[in-house]
């Protein structure tokens, strides 16, 4: 049972990774409360913040709001990452959504 825990995880943090590396490719316009650029890194501490820091309220989380233009590569590797199940809370508009 430890095992496969422990292999899920792994696909979150291997999954999070790709889904990262890909929006460093293809980087469109983002807004981030709290953050002045929402880039590579902002995206990076947002999917790995797994851990609770010291003295830090077990039962607080820490929260981070934003909004990603995604082109068809991002929107991809978002819907990807969801099949998986390695994302909860997370959501997005298809890429043929029209204003």
């Amino acid at each position: 049972m430890f095992y496969e825990l422990e292999q899920r995880f792994d696909r979150v943090v291997e999954t999070s990774q790709q889904l990262i590396e890909v929006y460093r490719n293809n980087m469109g316009a983002a807004w981030a409360l709290h953050s002045p650029t929402p880039n590579e890194a902002w995206l990076r501490q947002v999917l790995l913040d797994f851990w609770y820091v010291d003295e830090q309220d077990g039962r607080a989380t820490r929260t981070y709001v934003g909004l990603l233009a995604a082109n068809e590569a991002v929107l991809s590797a978002v819907a990807a990452t969801i099949s998986h199940g390695c994302v909860d809370n997370v959501s997005f508009c298809p890429a043929s959504y029209k204003q």
